[in-house]
């Protein structure tokens, strides 16, 4: 699904105004950690990032993060 699209359904259920629409996952990372963070900041409760997809994806997000290993 493209990320616009899951972006107009994700708003339809959350609201506008808790969904940020990132076209690129390097991108996204980085959104989401500095939402994350803000929110921490702020005194929020247990901000951190979840990622899901496929195998795929989440290898490529373990690369950007530099996870290595099992």
């Amino acid at each position: 699904m493209k990320p616009a699209e899951l972006g107009e359904l994700a708003a339809d259920i959350f609201g506008e105004d808790r969904v940020t629409v990132v076209d690129n996952l390097p991108d996204a990372l980085e959104k989401a950690a500095e939402l994350a963070e803000a929110d921490a900041i702020a005194g929020g409760a247990g901000a951190g990032v979840v990622a899901t997809g496929s195998i795929t994806m989440a290898a490529e997000v373990r690369m950007l993060l530099g996870v290595t290993g099992a």
